[in-house]
């Protein structure tokens, strides 16, 4: 007659289970495809607050085209590159109408335009040309053409 203890070592040897060098496997396959997924995500993410800076940058120059035009003052749009951010301004006095950051890895550089940027009362740019903007994973140029045309956004190659 077999005991209970007897009895419960034999179910214990019966069940079937994963060996050591088989969960390792399949963690290591997991962390590889986390991983390569999460540089996927970077990148992704990278992109999608450029575009959204982007937007928001083309408004604001908008709205810096339009004050120009319809206002007897100048404004003008200043880059504060010591404190990550832009502001429209009132030109002589400097009174800030608006201000943005944009994130703290990112440089923007001064490549052709003349800063501070600006409409005459026709609403044509004063000086144009362009900014690179430099983020985590990509180059962007703005380019500010000649004629009333606002700006375009370009992806470095």
């Amino acid at each position: 007659m077999n005991s209970p203890r007897i009895k419960l070592h034999e179910d214990i040897k019966e069940q079937k289970g994963f060996t050591l060098i088989e969960t390792l496997l399949v963690l290591s396959v997991l962390i590889i495809f986390l991983s390569i997924g999460g540089a996927f995500h970077y990148k992704t993410f990278d992109s999608y607050q450029y575009q959204t800076f982007y937007q928001l940058f083309e408004k604001d120059i908008i709205y810096l085209q339009q004050l120009s035009v319809t206002s007897n003052d100048s404004y003008a749009l200043y880059f504060d590159l010591s404190n990550n951010s832009y502001q429209i301004k009132k030109s002589g006095i400097g009174t800030i109408l608006l201000s943005r950051e944009f994130p703290k890895a990112w440089t923007i550089r001064q490549n052709t335009l003349k800063l501070p940027l600006s409409f005459s009362k026709d609403g044509t740019i004063k000086n144009p040309g362009a900014i690179k903007v430099e983020t985590t994973h990509n180059d962007y140029f703005i380019t500010f053409p000649f004629g009333k045309g606002r700006c375009y956004s370009e992806k470095s190659k």
